[in-house]
C-alpha cells in the first residue's frame, strides 16, 4: 500500500518511499526516510530516523488517516523525492534522547529472564509457533490479522527482524531453553517494543502468550525483564502498554509490572467485533525497579 505524507499549510506533500520493507531514502538532510507495517496489528510506522508517527491502517478503510493519504492509482512507481518544504530542515532545540543507530548498529541481543526463560530474536524456524498463536481464538480476538500459512508467518518474522535495523520496533520470542546455554528452546510467546520513538525515549510494550503456556506468570516476567533492559541498558524514559478495556488479563499484567493506569482512549482500536475503548498504562524510568 502506498501513502503520501500529508502536507501542512500550503499543501506541501512528498511521496513516500517504495513498498519495500523499511525502504530508506536520504531526504534533504533530514536523515533516513522509512515506513513499515506491523504485520499482525496493521500499525503503519513511518518517519525519519529520529521521528516516528504511528497510525492504524485498516485493510479496507484507509482513505485519510492522520497525516497519511492513499496514493492515486497509476502513481505507485513514482520514486520518492524531497519536496520544497524539506529543502531547509528545521533545527531541533534538544538532541535526541537515544541517538540514531543505537539499535541498527548492533546485533539484537538475547535477554535472560531466568534459567527457565529467555527472550531471543525470532528465527524463520519459529514459523509453526507463530501459526499456532494466530490460530488461537483468544489471540485473534485482540489482533487485526491472522496468518494463513507458514510462509506468511515466516514473512512476518522477517519483518520483525528487519524492524530492529530500521529502528521502528524490537521483537523477541519468549522461549524455554532446553538446557544450559541453549538459545533455541520451545517458543512460549512473543514480546515487543513497538512504535519506537528513540528521539524522545518512548516505546510501546506488547505481548502474547501461547495457550499451552498460560497461567504460569510468563507474561509479567517477560514484561519486567524487557522493561529493565529498555530503561537501564538503552535509556528509554517512558514505556506504554495499551489494551482493550475488555482484556482483563492484560490489565492485570500491566498493573503487576508497574505500568500505572493513566486513562482510557475512547473508541481507539477497531477489532473484528467493533470499536474498543483502550486502557493506557505507562511506566517511567524514574518509577524505579518496581514501577
Amino acid at each position: 500500500m502506498k501513502f503520501h505524507r500529508g502536507g501542512g499549510r500550503g499543501g506541501c506533500r512528498a511521496a513516500a518511499p517504495s513498498r519495500d520493507r523499511h525502504a530508506r531514502e536520504r531526504a534533504g538532510g533530514l536523515g533516513h526516510r522509512w515506513q513499515s507495517v506491523e504485520p499482525d496489528t496493521g500499525i503503519v510506522v513511518a518517519g525519519f530516523a529520529d521521528h516516528v508517527q504511528a497510525v492504524q491502517a485498516a485493510d479496507e478503510q484507509v482513505g485519510r488517516t492522520g497525516p497519511f493519504v492513499r496514493v492515486p492509482a497509476g502513481r505507485e512507481k513514482r520514486p520518492w523525492q524531497p519536496s520544497p518544504c524539506h529543502d531547509a530542515p528545521m533545527p531541533y532545540l534538544v538532541p535526541p534522547h537515544i541517538p540514531p543507530g543505537r539499535f541498527a548498529e548492533s546485533a539484537q541481543p538475547a535477554l535472560a529472564v531466568a534459567d527457565d526463560l529467555l527472550l531471543r530474536p525470532w528465527r524463520r524456524e519459529d514459523a509453526p509457533a507463530v501459526m499456532t498463536a494466530f490460530s488461537d481464538p483468544a489471540i485473534q480476538h485482540w489482533h487485526l490479522r491472522r496468518a494463513d500459512s507458514e510462509d506468511e508467518a515466516r514473512d512476518w518474522i522477517e519483518q520483525w527482524r528487519d524492524a530492529w535495523h530500521s529502528e521502528t520496533a524490537a521483537h523477541w520470542a519468549v522461549v524455554r531453553p532446553l538446557g544450559a546455554g541453549d538459545a533455541i528452546g520451545e517458543v512460549l510467546g512473543r514480546i515487543s517494543l513497538r512504535s519506537l520513538i528513540p528521539g524522545i525515549g518512548q516505546a510501546e510494550c506488547a505481548y502474547w502468550v501461547l495457550p499451552a503456556a498460560r497461567g504460569r506468570g510468563l507474561a509479567p516476567r517477560a514484561v519486567s525483564a524487557l522493561a529493565h533492559w529498555a530503561f537501564e541498558e538503552i535509556g528509554f524514559e517512558r514505556l506504554e502498554l495499551a489494551h482493550s478495556v475488555l482484556n482483563e488479563a492484560s490489565c492485570r499484567v500491566a498493573v503487576k509490572t508497574g505500568f500505572a493506569l493513566e486513562g482510557t482512549r475512547r473508541r481507539s482500536h477497531l477489532h473484528a467485533d467493533g470499536w474498543h475503548d483502550m486502557h493506557l498504562h505507562a511506566r517511567l524510568r524514574a518509577d524505579g525497579a518496581q514501577g
